[in-house]
């Protein structure tokens, strides 16, 4: 994120940034960028804050505190001061922790209020695209698709409706019976690559009912 800004085609409705995380803005950024489509698209400006950076999630579940708030003071330095309604996030882990900020920060005397407010504005794409007036007027994409929640969007954030209530049906495509709420994929991503390759026998169930579907794609978010 170098400050880039997506604008709508229209009269802006709403100003947003968008918090583009270490690993989905490296390892998934096509999915930042689309992320930032869809908010344009919906009438949003975006922009992606210079100078933010890791939300400090594998930190704070590791006990690792003092770095956790050291890269909570720089994002509270990127964000606080942005003329923006909300704090955009596509990928749960970092919504849970940046949503915790207020937590995290409640003892830094220089950062605290600061920290509360940015917490205020975080919110996960769904629950924002969820709660404002969608562009009817998009194009179609005609595919079955499935859903498996993010465990930290259904547990740390307590969010289910919101992208179940999305107008998928709108879009063209089919969207199936609601699969059973969130399990975690396989492992956390700080503790994956201890664990031993998962056998053919023993897929993680989310995949499975991906399988059983039928779904040609499952429009999941980061754990």
């Amino acid at each position: 994120p170098e400050g880039q800004v997506w604008s709508p085609d229209g009269a802006v409705q709403r100003r947003v940034a968008l918090f583009a995380g270490c690993v989905m803005s490296t390892a998934y950024a096509e999915i930042d960028r689309a992320t930032a489509r869809v908010l344009a698209a919906n009438g949003c400006l975006v922009i992606a804050a210079p100078r933010q950076g890791c939300c400090g999630a594998l930190h704070v579940h590791s006990g690792e505190l003092a770095g956790a708030k050291a890269l909570a003071r720089r994002n509270v330095d990127a964000f606080a001061g942005l003329p923006v309604d909300a704090i955009v996030t596509n990928a749960a882990g970092c919504g849970a922790t940046l949503k915790s900020y207020g937590h995290l920060l409640a003892y830094d005397p220089a950062n605290a209020a600061r920290a509360a407010a940015m917490a205020a504005k975080v919110k996960d794409v769904s629950e924002f695209l969820a709660a404002i007036d969608l562009n009817r007027r998009l194009g179609e994409i005609r595919a079955t698709v499935t859903y498996q929640e993010p465990c930290h969007l259904a547990h740390a954030q307590r969010i289910q409706a919101a992208p179940r209530t999305l107008p998928i049906p709108i879009l063209g495509a089919t969207w199936p019976p609601p699969a059973p709420t969130a399990m975690a994929p396989t492992a956390m991503p700080s503790r994956a690559p201890t664990w031993p390759p998962w056998p053919a026998w023993k897929k993680p169930k989310p995949c499975k009912r991906w399988l059983i579907s039928g779904a040609a794609t499952d429009p999941q978010q980061s754990c």
